[in-house]
């Protein structure tokens, strides 16, 4: 009789702990999921900044040759003396500085 006892006391705290293990491995299952879509939201946007990075910079070294290629017109037409010339490259030298120090 005593051992019936103990068995089913045993058999309580056996179900009762199997109870837990299963609710938290349920919980530790949620939490992987929601940490895993977490990550793959923080992959896109990583992913996302690095290309506007990528396309700044992309741009930003366009416009700094064309900045430098309207300042060496302007010092050619202005070593010329052309005045239609030293027009024209002014204003693109005022463009490309524009856009260059815009960014």
């Amino acid at each position: 009789m005593k051992d019936d006892t103990i068995y089913t006391k045993l058999k309580s705290i056996h179900n009762k702990v199997q109870g837990y293990i299963a609710s938290n491995l349920s919980s530790v299952s949620g939490i992987r999921h929601e940490e895993t879509q977490r990550l793959k939201e923080v992959r896109e946007k990583l992913e996302y900044i690095q290309k506007n990075i990528y396309e700044t910079i992309e741009a930003s070294d366009k416009t700094e040759q064309a900045y430098k290629s309207a300042r060496q017109r302007l010092v050619d037409a202005t070593r010329d003396e052309d005045e239609k010339s030293q027009q024209q490259a002014y204003g693109l030298a005022f463009l490309s500085s524009f856009l260059f120090f815009s960014l």
